[in-house]
């Protein structure tokens, strides 16, 4: 063998030898590149998956629109006392559909209630007048009792002692009834108070009754 041919084949695998190196550091360099990528990938999603913060100021602001739109078309609860009686009336808000104020309905006077008082017990053997205070017929519903009161006055010459009945009416019937007892010397006047306790709602509009026993 011819020694020259030897030494003219090592430069051809030391070149060999220097391209298959730079193929390895050019897969590396790819395969660190795809890492990178796919991790910038895997991040954005999770932003946009996650990144949505209830308690951000915007979606604060958001929450608090839809809350007054929503407000906005509740019905308005107001509690209205009417004589002896407190009623609860619910008013929706004005959507453009009340009533025209020129037409007959909403010009028609309101139905009148019933009077505020009992009309006066008189017992003309004694002189002694029994009357109720206006407005005194009532429900209590914080102490969930009916309440009435009023005065006796004495005419007469000698000192009584009088019992002053109230019973309670509702739309339903009668509820309770209870009773009063004082002296009243002649010429006098003193006042009367009765309650009784009722644990259920009035139904429509409450009167009382009073009577000298």
């Amino acid at each position: 063998m011819n020694p020259g041919s030897v030494d003219d084949l090592l430069p051809a695998s030391a070149a060999r030898d220097r391209l298959a190196r730079r193929r390895d550091r050019q897969r590396r360099r790819w395969v660190i590149a795809g890492g990178v990528a796919a991790i910038v990938v895997v991040v954005v999603v999770m932003v946009v998956v996650f990144g949505g913060d209830d308690d951000s100021p915007r979606s604060r602001t958001r929450a608090a629109d839809r809350a007054s739109t929503t407000s906005s078309r509740a019905a308005r609860t107001t509690t209205t006392s009417l004589g002896d009686l407190g009623t609860t009336t619910s008013t929706l808000p004005d959507d453009g559909t009340a009533p025209d104020p020129d037409s007959p309905l909403a010009s028609a006077p309101p139905t009148p209630g019933p009077p505020d008082t009992s009309p006066p017990v008189v017992d003309p053997g004694t002189g002694v007048t029994v009357t109720e205070d206006g407005g005194a017929c009532t429900f209590d519903a914080s102490l969930e009792e009916l309440v009435d009161s009023g005065t006796i006055q004495n005419s007469g010459p000698e000192e009584v002692v009088v019992e002053v009945q109230v019973t309670w009416f509702d739309d339903t019937g009668e509820l309770d009834s209870w009773s009063d007892l004082q002296g009243v010397a002649s010429g006098d006047t003193v006042a009367w108070s009765v309650a009784t306790a009722w644990p259920d709602p009035i139904q429509g509009t409450l009167r009382c009754e009073i009577a000298q026993l």
